[in-house]
């Protein structure tokens, strides 16, 4: 079984006989050229199922690559919307934190204006705590003539019914 191409078919190797070459060295070419070529034929089918092996797999490669991108683009565009909403979330807080400013002074005024306030507030109340006795001071006088007055007014009556007769 010699799978030299000098050997094969080589006029070194093959005896000559009457017309030509012997039938043995013939059939031992022939036989050496098919057992080559089923190697051969055997190594392409080898060779066709590990392309299809590769290809298979370099088509699995493409689609979870392309899966890949869909997903990296899906995550850019979170990562984008996070981005805007944190740049907003920021910008509120610059505006929490002014309105913080704003009300902190409001009230530091309000409690200086109340501070100045309250003692008017409550002479106030100690006035209005007075009223109803002055009121009633003030009227006293006037409650106890009140029956006289009624009484003259009474008596006037009498007399300016008895003129107009």
């Amino acid at each position: 079984m010699a799978t030299d191409a000098s050997l094969i078919g080589g006029s070194s190797d093959l005896g000559k006989g009457l017309f030509g070459y012997r039938k043995g060295d013939v059939q031992q070419m022939l036989s050496d050229r098919d057992l080559m070529l089923r190697q051969a034929e055997s190594r392409i089918r080898g060779s066709e199922v590990r392309i299809s092996e590769l290809e298979r797999t370099l088509t699995e490669s493409n689609d979870r690559n392309a899966r890949l991108e869909e997903q990296l683009e899906r995550l850019r565009g979170h990562a984008q919307s996070l981005s805007t909403r944190n740049a907003e979330v920021e910008a509120l807080a610059a505006r929490v934190q002014a309105e913080v400013k704003t009300i902190a002074a409001w009230r530091h005024r309000i409690v200086g204006a109340v501070g100045a306030v309250a003692p008017a507030v409550t002479q106030l109340r100690t006035l209005l705590d007075q009223v109803p006795a002055r009121v009633e001071q003030a009227l006293s006088p006037l409650a106890v003539e009140i029956p006289n007055t009624i009484m003259a007014m009474d008596a006037f009556a009498k007399v300016a019914r008895g003129s107009e007769i």
